[in-house]
């Protein structure tokens, strides 16, 4: 019998469905904080209006952030100069 997380990658593998994991490293509060210009306290506070992945259950579970789905969240809430098109 394969391993739990084994099992889990060949269930999304034959459901259709892409794996999870692309092998791009996950970022914690702090250093998600840094890479956006702002402080950890705000991300805190906002996280979930960001695309974050939640680890765990509980009081305290862990949330971390892909460098690309920041990098594309920053892309959809640029706000263009007046004049400028985005497109």
């Amino acid at each position: 019998m394969p391993e739990p997380n084994q099992q889990l990658a060949d269930d999304a593998m034959h459901s259709g469905d892409a794996p999870m994991h692309t092998g791009e490293p996950l970022l914690d509060v702090p250093r998600a904080a840094r890479y956006l210009g702002m402080s950890a306290r705000w991300v805190y506070r906002h996280y979930a209006i960001l695309p974050h992945i939640r680890i765990g259950f509980g009081n305290k579970p862990r949330i971390k952030f892909r460098r690309s789905d920041l990098d594309a969240w920053i892309r959809q809430h640029r706000i263009a100069p007046s004049g400028e098109n985005l497109s």
